[in-house]
């Protein structure tokens, strides 16, 4: 779990102009249940419908933070999500 927070927060945090914080939150307090692991795996997708990602993961960082610019911005949000969907298409 670390690893992944190593490996995503410099990506994230350099689209928002390093203003993302890491806030640690009492383990003690929660009231909800989060799997301790979380695991995707595209094995199955790529063997069997020969699938493979359009995106790196740099890229699929860059597009959700340019949406979640413009969510925060209160902008229009239809438009940017037409749009990356129209760009993932072509």
């Amino acid at each position: 779990f670390l690893f992944w927070i190593y490996l995503l927060f410099p990506l994230i945090n350099k689209e928002f102009d390093h203003s993302v914080k890491v806030i640690k939150k009492n383990a003690s307090s929660k009231t909800f249940y989060e799997s301790k692991v979380l695991m995707l795996d595209s094995k199955k997708s790529k063997k069997f419908l020969n699938w493979k990602a359009k995106y790196t993961l740099e890229e699929s960082i860059k597009l959700i933070s340019i949406w979640q610019k413009e969510f925060l911005a209160k902008r229009n949000i239809l438009k940017i999500s037409q749009k990356q969907i129209l760009d993932y298409f072509k």
